[in-house]
């Protein structure tokens, strides 16, 4: 669960866990659609690194990169590119995009969703 609490600046609001995120619309913070950037490039960079981990690939570093492209009205394109300063033969490439399409957040952005209320307090 993620909770989010209003700030003293208009519109800017923070994380509620410790980090002290500020999320904003006016460009102070995070804002709103970069968290969703955020999740899906960090899912896919930790993922990766876990799996060639497992599977005693060595990675020096890895570089991934999201970007929310909504220039299509009632569509959602995630584009992503991912860089690894390591040189690579072509089985091991596969390898890393099948893992970058299995990620857990992109199948939770790829499948159906809903919204649900539970509670609005006032």
């Amino acid at each position: 669960m993620v909770k989010f609490k209003s700030a003293d600046q208009k519109y800017q609001c923070y994380l509620d866990n410790g980090q002290n995120i500020i999320v904003d619309t006016k460009g102070s913070g995070i804002r709103p659609y970069e968290l969703l950037e955020a999740a899906l490039a960090s899912c896919m960079n930790i993922s990766l690194r876990k799996q060639a981990e497992k599977e005693g690939i060595e990675l020096e570093k890895v570089e991934t990169t999201v970007s929310l492209n909504r220039d299509i009205e009632g569509k959602t394109v995630f584009e992503y590119d991912c860089t690894i300063l390591d040189e690579l033969d072509k089985q091991t490439t596969e390898k890393i995009k099948l893992i970058l399409e299995n990620c857990l957040v992109r199948k939770i952005l790829s499948s159906q969703i809903e919204f649900k209320e539970t509670s609005l307090n006032s």
